[in-house]
């Protein structure tokens, strides 16, 4: 597995300084340097899929990356899977199984839809399908849900590759140039920059995830 730089403290680039954030990431490069090996670690993925609230700072962030030798790894499917990791943190340590069985249902229900809407985003925002690239975090219920989200994955046609070949299709290339303070994946870029319609779909159950085995 490679890695890459996510900057040294993850702050969003709507609270900071584009110099101040480009710091922030140059802190993380002797770390990267000493575990990559020969790997290449210059794939920069913005905290939060936030790219700059002003034109003025996505600008020189971009720029700055660009003359470091820096990939931006987009993401184009994102379910936000690190939203039910508190919730099954009280639950294991509750041994409720039943509320673990809804946390297990509800994250795979919401990571199905989320990657259709996140392929159905990509028509309207690019005219087709592009190869995709998921958001995943490394949390003790995402872990314990990869085997199942695998399959879905399998079942719905995917097949994986590194990023780096990902990542050659045109559409990667494309920038929307947009002030965009709350950011979000590629597609979801475009569509918010251009005033294109979302596709319909149901929040996550943020109020039950937040209240579970209190």
């Amino acid at each position: 597995m490679n890695i890459g730089n996510h900057t040294w403290s993850h702050p969003s680039l709507s609270d900071v300084t584009a110099e101040a954030y480009e710091h922030d990431i140059a802190l993380d490069e002797p770390a990267l340097a000493e575990y990559a090996g020969k790997r290449d670690w210059h794939w920069f993925r913005y905290p939060y899929l936030e790219e700059g609230d002003t034109l003025e700072k996505r600008r020189a962030v971009r720029d700055w990356l660009r003359r470091k030798g820096y990939r931006t790894a987009q993401v184009t499917l994102n379910f936000n899977d690190d939203d039910w990791d508190d919730a099954y943190g009280r639950c294991a340590a509750k041994h409720d199984e039943a509320a673990i069985g809804w946390l297990k249902q509800s994250y795979m229900d919401n990571a199905a839809q989320f990657i259709r809407v996140g392929r159905e985003e990509e028509q309207t925002a690019f005219g087709h399908e592009i190869p995709n690239v998921l958001l995943l975090h490394e949390t003790a219920f995402t872990t314990l849900m990869v085997p199942d989200l695998l399959r879905l994955l399998r079942m719905q046609g995917f097949r994986f590759k590194p990023l780096s070949e990902v990542e050659r299709d045109p559409a990667y290339a494309l920038d929307p140039d947009a002030a965009l303070k709350d950011g979000g994946s590629l597609p979801n870029q475009f569509l918010n920059s251009r005033h294109l319609a979302y596709p319909p779909f149901t929040p996550e159950p943020e109020e039950k995830l937040d209240s579970i085995c209190r």
